[in-house]
């Protein structure tokens, strides 16, 4: 299974789709911390510039502008990034998976590494590099900031650090983000890139059904769930945040509508399992469809 996974790891990693969805993601924190850097430099005092993890793209406070107040919005990078990112998620597996079962590829490695090692050695590869590919961009963006920001940049201008605190405590792992905020930073992107992972591994499970072999039909499913939180919460008006683009962001700052980390690894942790049941029922198949 160790062989089957670091063979299918490797392909995944170094095919079209996604090395696609590596340079968008890159692109776009490129872009973010470029425009952020720009905002940076309007500032002449460093204990008036933005910290590094403030600017950076999955940051709540990742702002267009560099005066935080009316007016200003999140950074287009941001916004842009999770209207796409069911699709970004889904995109490397599905295209390499609906490739390989058209041109026989499926069988030959069932054959070659036996049927329960391929399935669950390609299930781990998909988390795998599904991890891989949303996280090394975001790391490198803490680094970028890391480098070229003062080490005494201390916030967000416009916003006193008191009138901060309580909203910082509201912060989910609160204690780390108060010892080392880039340590709680590099914590949630390893997070981000596991739930992406999660999403990767649901999408491929789907995708080895039958009739799913319309490549636009495999982004169907985690398109619906991610964009079915945000639907039921409008539906219902629930005063839980159920929108996954500010789940998924480093924290949340609206203690009125809080995030439930409980539910989201729940939820997590129930795909895993639906997951992981598909990928059994489909390694007992007697014939790869």
């Amino acid at each position: 299974m160790i062989r089957s996974m670091t063979a299918h790891t490797a392909r995944i990693l170094k095919s079209g789709a996604a090395i696609c969805t590596f340079g968008i993601l890159f692109g776009l924190v490129l872009y973010n911390f470029v425009i952020q850097t720009v905002n940076i430099s309007l500032i002449h005092e460093a204990s008036q510039m933005y910290d590094p993890v403030y600017i950076s793209i999955l940051s709540e406070w990742s702002y267009s502008t560099h005066f935080v107040g009316e007016g200003s919005s999140q950074s287009l990078a941001t916004q842009f990034l999770f209207v796409i990112y069911p699709v970004l998620v889904a995109f490397p597996v599905t295209s390499l998976w609906i490739s390989d079962r058209g041109s026989g590829m499926v069988n030959y490695f069932d054959q070659r590494s036996g049927r329960s090692a391929f399935w669950f050695g390609k299930t781990a590869a998909v988390f795998i590099s599904t991890f891989v590919i949303f996280t090394i961009p975001f790391l490198l963006e803490i680094l970028l900031g890391v480098l070229c920001v003062p080490a005494s940049a201390e916030g967000l201008p416009g916003r006193d650090y008191l009138q901060m605190l309580p909203e910082e405590k509201e912060y989910f792992w609160a204690g780390l983000w108060g010892k080392s905020r880039v340590l709680y930073a590099v914590v949630m992107i390893l997070l981000f890139g596991a739930a992406s992972g999660v999403f990767g591994v649901f999408t491929y499970a789907f995708s080895t059904f039958p009739f799913m072999r319309f490549r636009i039909l495999n982004f169907l499913p985690v398109f619906i769930l991610l964009y079915g939180g945000i639907m039921v919460e409008a539906a219902f008006r629930i005063n839980k945040q159920l929108d996954y683009m500010y789940i998924m962001r480093l924290f949340s700052v609206d203690p009125s509508h809080p995030a439930v980390p409980g539910l989201y690894v729940g939820v997590l942790a129930l795909l895993l399992l639906v997951s992981a049941g598909i990928i059994f029922l489909r390694s007992r198949k007697d014939q790869l469809s």
